[in-house]
C-alpha cells in the first residue's frame, strides 16, 4: 500500500498537484475579476473627485468676486469724494465761498472713514 491510499484510509486528504493548480487558478481568477472591476469603478470615483474639487474653487472664486466687487465699489466711493474735494476747494480758491460744502464734504469723508475702519 503506498502513502497515499494510506492517508486516504485513515480520513486525512492529500493535496495533489491538480488541487493545487486549481486552487491557484480561483486565487488569480479572483484577483483579476477585482482588477477588473477596479478598472471600470476608478474613472467613475476620479470624476467624482474632480467635480468636488472643481465645485470648492468655484465657490471660492465666487466669494473672491464678492470681495473684488466690494472693494472696486469702495475705491469709486472714495474717487468720487477726491473730485468733490477738489471740486470744492477750487471753487473756494476761485470765488472765497462754498465754506459750507467744504464742511459737508469733510462730513461726508468722516463717514467714509468711520465705516473702512469698522470693516
Amino acid at each position: 500500500m503506498d502513502l497515499r491510499q494510506e492517508f486516504e484510509r485513515e480520513g486525512v486528504h492529500v493535496m495533489t498537484w491538480e488541487l493545487i493548480a486549481a486552487i491557484a487558478g480561483g486565487i488569480v481568477l479572483l484577483g483579476n475579476a477585482g482588477a477588473m472591476i477596479y478598472k471600470w469603478i476608478r474613472p467613475a470615483l476620479k470624476v467624482k473627485e474632480t467635480v468636488e474639487e472643481l465645485d470648492r474653487r468655484s465657490k471660492n472664486d465666487f466669494e473672491a468676486i464678492q470681495r473684488l466687487e466690494k472693494a472696486i465699489e469702495q475705491n469709486e466711493q472714495v474717487n468720487r469724494l477726491h473730485l468733490v474735494v477738489m471740486l470744492n476747494m477750487l471753487n473756494h480758491m476761485i470765488d472765497g465761498n462754498g465754506v459750507d460744502d467744504m464742511k459737508e464734504t469733510r462730513k461726508d469723508i468722516e463717514n467714509l472713514l468711520a465705516g473702512v475702519a469698522e470693516k
